[in-house]
């Protein structure tokens, strides 16, 4: 038509690899990250975690434009769900104890996300029994920097797609 400057254009889709499932995730406590591996798997019914960076722009006088942006403490917080069974997660606040941490989303060899957080304290742990609910329990924790075994506050954190290796 004249005057017309615009085309019709069919959608083009690629295969840009599997979404990670709840279904797909394991989530394990050990006493350190060596336990990891060994330790049985918990049943979560939700799970929040928040990694920040703390970054501060360095403004300098003359101009609007930031001279650097540096990065501050790094913060892993967030806090998980489960069924009401015991009172191990409250002990885990009250004593209060530390853990290493593993969520992992697993849809095989090469497609995971796994994260390691090698020390774990809990915090405000919350008990919900209402009277027609299934009792649940929720607790907050926050990443540690482990100072015996010089570990940062994620000891691990691997996200592999479908690619073995790539060709340099």
């Amino acid at each position: 038509a004249a005057g017309q400057d615009w085309s019709t254009v069919s959608a083009v889709y690629t295969a840009l690899g599997n979404k990670f499932i709840h279904t797909m995730a394991s989530f394990k406590l050990a006493t350190n990250t060596a336990g990891l591996a060994a330790a049985s798997k918990i049943n979560l019914k939700r799970f929040e975690i928040t990694i920040s960076k703390n970054v501060q722009d360095v403004d300098d006088i003359g101009t609007v434009t930031p001279s650097d942006i540096l990065n501050k403490e790094l913060s892993v917080t967030g806090n998980f769900e489960v069924n009401f069974s015991d009172a191990t997660y409250k002990n885990y606040m009250l004593t209060p104890s530390t853990r290493a941490m593993q969520l992992r989303l697993d849809y095989g060899t090469n497609n995971y996300l796994d994260i390691q957080l090698p020390k774990v304290r809990f915090a405000n742990w919350e008990a919900s029994k209402g009277l027609s609910d299934i009792a649940s329990e929720k607790i907050e924790f926050k990443g540690l920097y482990d100072v015996t075994n010089s570990a940062n506050v994620i000891s691990t954190l691997t996200l592999a797609n479908q690619v073995s290796s790539y060709a340099s």
